[in-house]
């Protein structure tokens, strides 16, 4: 049973020893040099354990686990101390401030490993089927600032696009994953007429570019920035990686792929069948997004009527229409949509 650990100690070199143990027998290590950093690393990775020093400047493994206990989010976490001390009094000290384990130091590296899975076996019996939502939302929230990374620790790169840069086009072979920072991107492929189509558009916090198994193959659509936008790259085998030791993240992100997918399934099948009218109103309201309180869509012309299978003067037309009739307002490309209950009238 493999999982994320986060080690805090202030002795470089065991806190190393540790780690390359842990490593090699399959968990994501995240490293913390005293109790305050723990703290810190703790409640942004949700780790599914930690392995604690008892005698540390600053702050001691007993304020720690104190401190932690008394978080909503981190006081299920099971703390294992890691102790030089022996005596009695230290057990029964360290399993009042919540401890679920007590190791001590120097110990064989058999009895860790053995001490860790076995606390891991009994956490993934206990925990509930949605407990990797809280863990995959923290990590995503974490992705969103200045310095994204793994959820082992390990950072990621973000790369910058202007509007109309291609991200990658369809077909080359998918080494990264991307999640959107800020900005947007549009997601295009060719249909059997050889017509370049959108088939889609992600947003601040979305996932694109995930290949099948999450392994290197062939991108199914291209991207293309829509605007000034900023991505975090995420190599696929780093996903693999991340599911092997906490599942219920890869049970999470497929459920957001299922949900995603079959609102675009639906959302396909009813163009196939709708009016103009109806179809212009099902494509602004499923790419609206809320800015300071108003909805507007910030697609071209030519990519609402591709994502609708409409010629582009067909689908201007019928926005003039709208436009007249007081359902939307136009600046420059963007759309924004005055009368939502009118067009959802549309879908009726």
């Amino acid at each position: 049973m493999v999982g994320t650990l986060l080690v805090i100690d202030d002795q470089e070199a065991v806190r190393e020893n540790i780690t390359e143990l842990l490593e090699l027998a399959g968990h994501q290590v995240i490293e913390a040099e005293n109790g305050f950093v723990g703290i810190r690393l703790a409640k942004e990775h949700l780790p599914d354990m930690i392995l604690c020093d008892i005698m540390m400047p600053k702050l001691d493994g007993y304020s720690v686990a104190e401190v932690l206990g008394r978080q909503k989010e981190t006081a299920g976490i099971p703390l294992i101390f890691l102790t030089a001390k022996s005596e009695k009094e230290d057990f029964r000290k360290g399993l009042e401030r919540g401890a679920v384990d007590y190791i001590t130091k120097p110990f064989e590296s058999h009895d860790l490993l053995e001490t860790v899975e076995m606390r891991l076996g009994k956490l993934r019996q206990a925990k509930p089927m949605n407990a990797g939502k809280s863990a995959w939302d923290n990590w995503t929230m974490g992705l969103l600032s200045d310095k994204p990374c793994l959820r082992s620790g390990k950072p990621l790169h973000t790369v910058k696009f202007e509007k109309n840069d291609t991200v990658y086009l369809e077909g080359d072979q998918s080494i990264e994953a991307y999640f959107v920072k800020s900005g947007g991107i549009r997601l295009e492929r060719l249909n059997s007429r050889g017509k370049r189509i959108c088939s889609g558009v992600m947003r601040k916090g979305d996932f694109f570019g995930l290949a099948p198994g999450f392994q290197e193959g062939n991108y199914l659509d291209g991207a293309v920035s829509i605007e000034s936008t900023e991505l975090v790259r995420i190599p696929q085998s780093r996903f693999l990686s991340m599911f092997a030791s906490e599942p219920e993240l890869a049970i999470e992100l497929l459920r957001q792929i299922l949900v995603k997918n079959g609102v675009l399934g639906v959302f396909a099948l009813s163009m196939a069948y709708g009016s103009a009218r109806e179809n212009t109103a099902r494509a602004l309201l499923h790419f609206a997004e809320e800015i300071e309180g108003t909805f507007v869509v910030r697609l071209s012309r030519d990519d609402l009527a591709n994502s609708v299978g409409m010629a582009p003067e067909s689908i201007s037309r019928t926005l003039a229409k709208f436009k007249i009739e007081g359902i939307i307002e136009t600046h420059g490309r963007a759309i924004h949509l005055l009368d939502i209950n009118s067009l959802e009238d549309e879908l009726s």
